[in-house]
């Protein structure tokens, strides 16, 4: 299951590099065209142009799906378990300081137990280019909110009905 997931996650990963990759292209065509432009006219601003492709902080995704989970916890019952588990590759940087302390008080005075579960190695192709998993900041939310921190998957016999790691 977990390699299924890995799987669809690298599929997703490819489609967004493809996504952005498309993006930038068109912003350098858009930038060679409004070039050969001033050349032709005066060199007047365009007033809506944004500069750049917009990009946004490897932090972003990580605090965003557990704002979502705590607001999908929310609309649950009164009297269900709360717990988040974030299924990730662990690549993301450290969040802002004021946007984790933030976050961990959400967490706890909810009481919602959040539990990573990591799927690939340490040691990925990404790893040239920075993309390290930060095995540090998912230990300390999962230790600091009550969860728990997979490293490995182990695998779950699908006749067996007793509980499990994941239970």
């Amino acid at each position: 299951f977990l390699n299924q997931v890995y799987t669809q996650l690298c599929a997703f990963e490819n489609k967004v590099a493809e996504m952005l990759q498309n993006q930038h292209e068109a912003k350098t065509q858009a930038d060679l065209s409004s070039l050969n432009q001033e050349h032709v006219c005066d060199s007047q601003e365009m007033p809506g142009k944004k500069l750049g492709v917009s990009m946004v902080t490897a932090d972003v995704g990580l605090v965003s799906m557990i704002r979502q989970g705590i607001l999908a916890l929310q609309l649950l019952p009164s009297n269900s378990t709360a717990g988040i588990i974030v299924i990730t590759d662990g690549v993301t940087s450290v969040p802002d300081v004021a946007v984790c302390e933030t976050l961990l008080n959400q967490l706890r005075s909810g009481t919602v137990a959040c539990s990573f579960i990591q799927v690939g190695g340490v040691y990925s192709y990404d790893c040239s280019f920075g993309h390290v998993p930060n095995v540090e900041l998912m230990k300390f939310i999962a230790m600091a909110t009550f969860g728990t921190y997979l490293s490995t998957c182990p695998e779950v016999e699908p006749s067996s009905l007793d509980m499990n790691v994941y239970h």
